[in-house]
């Protein structure tokens, strides 16, 4: 097996490849100290930045942001609800955290 992109490690992550690849990039990442490396680098990065310590820009501000823009809608309920929110964005990483954390532990 050739050594991951990161597409690929980060469907292993967030657990959606197709269970005999899941199983073929385990494999590889008990060999492989490179893509081993990535997975590691990107588990901790996704692990950050989901972190349960970061909070929404109060709306207010977020409008203000938005209105820099020329042509921005004046309406901004609209733009915000149909991009979703952090907690959705994240919402399979944390499902899979613990299994991505014990992984780590095991090949360390």
């Amino acid at each position: 097996m050739d050594h991951f992109d990161v597409a690929t490690v980060m469907d292993f992550l967030e657990q959606r490849l197709p269970e005999p690849e899941m199983a073929a990039c385990g494999v590889h990442m008990e060999t492989c100290l490179t893509c081993a490396e990535m997975y590691r680098f990107w588990w901790y990065f996704l692990s950050t930045i989901e972190s349960e310590r970061l909070v929404n820009a109060p709306e207010q501000l977020i409008d203000r942001c938005i209105g820099i823009f020329p042509g921005a809608p004046r309406g901004t309920d609209s733009v915000r609800s149909s991009a979703g929110s952090s907690s959705t964005a994240f919402s399979s990483l944390r499902r899979h955290r613990l299994s991505a954390a014990s992984m780590l532990r095991g090949k360390s």
